[in-house]
């Protein structure tokens, strides 16, 4: 893709050599069946491309409607708490869909294969900590790994953090939390070449205001 030159040379079925074509003003685009601009397209992107100048040395496209091949090396964890057990950790109304929402751009516009962007949403503490490192095993030592958590942190009496699951019980943090120094460790023992962590964490819940630790914080108890 020539993005100054508003161009693109593609490799078209059954041909050796590449055509160009122009993206002008007037073209439709759409990645993955949504309204993209040319700058949202990639090399390697797959596309079907409309035109009525056939002959032209650069024929002038209509319509791009591209789609990103799923890359296998790519893996994406995405755990969500919205709602909880506990009455004192106030409901997330945004959280699943914020969650679903980056699922659904990772494998539309990253190229994470749909298999391989697991979705944990309101799920129990042993969901958690079988299924993560269910998916964890499966890693490569060339893939790329991303873990996104977004929720409630809880933050007990001896300053270790939690991320609060389903059947999260404030009073007992240590039996019903997924510590945030577990999946940490776990993601540290897996072999990825790049691993990214994002936690999205509220701090407008609970009862006792100081037990919710900000993002900041939480990253701050952790260990090297």
């Amino acid at each position: 893709v020539q993005y100054g030159a508003g161009t693109l040379e593609v490799k078209l079925t059954g041909q050796d050599r590449p055509a160009t074509f122009l993206a002008g003003a007037k073209c439709q685009i759409t990645l993955s069946g949504e309204a993209a601009e040319l700058n949202d397209l990639r090399a390697n992107d797959l596309v079907d491309i409309t035109h009525d100048t056939p002959g032209a040395q650069a024929p002038e496209a209509l319509t791009i409607a591209a789609r990103r091949p799923p890359d296998p090396k790519r893996w994406a964890i995405l755990v969500a708490g919205q709602t909880f057990e506990d009455r004192s950790l106030v409901p997330l109304p945004n959280a699943a869909s914020d969650a679903q929402l980056l699922q659904e751009t990772l494998i539309k516009r990253y190229g994470v294969p749909e298999a391989q962007a697991q979705l944990f949403t309101d799920a129990s503490q042993v969901r958690l900590e079988q299924g993560i490192p269910d998916l964890l095993d499966r890693v490569q030592a060339e893939d790329k790994l991303l873990v996104y958590l977004v929720g409630h942190g809880y933050r007990d009496g001896e300053g270790k953090v939690y991320f609060a699951p389903k059947n999260f019980n404030s009073k007992q943090p240590a039996t019903s939390g997924m510590a945030l120094q577990w999946l940490v460790d776990k993601m540290e023992k897996c072999p990825a070449s790049e691993k990214l962590l994002l936690v999205d964490c509220s701090s407008a819940a609970a009862a006792e205001a100081a037990a919710e630790p900000s993002t900041a914080e939480m990253v701050r108890s952790l260990k090297a």
